[in-house]
């Protein structure tokens, strides 16, 4: 489980550093659900849409610079902001967990 964790958190790093270099360019928000999708693939599509709705509505979070940032100043919040919109608690936190990692 360990090393499939870890190709996880590679592959995760390598799609928010070119959401990154997406965002800086054209400050695109659909980065967002793209890092939303990196770093939860095996939720479901509805999961992944509240969980980007959250990050924009809830948060404010309009690019993927800002989610990062958030995450890293307030992931507990984060968390418990995505559970209570109905996001799966292991999904909320294995989000939170991955975002802070980037």
């Amino acid at each position: 489980a360990g090393k499939a964790e870890a190709e996880g958190a590679a592959a995760a790093a390598a799609a928010a550093t070119a959401a990154r270099a997406s965002a800086a360019a054209n400050d695109n928000s659909t980065d967002i659900a793209a890092l939303v999708e990196q770093l939860l693939p095996k939720s479901t599509a509805q999961q992944r849409a509240t969980v980007v709705a959250v990050l924009r509505d809830n948060v404010g979070c309009e690019t993927v610079g800002n989610v990062l940032d958030y995450a890293a100043a307030c992931g507990a919040s984060l968390c418990a902001e995505l559970i209570d919109e109905g996001v799966p608690k292991f999904a909320a936190k294995t989000l939170a967990k991955r975002l802070a990692q980037l």
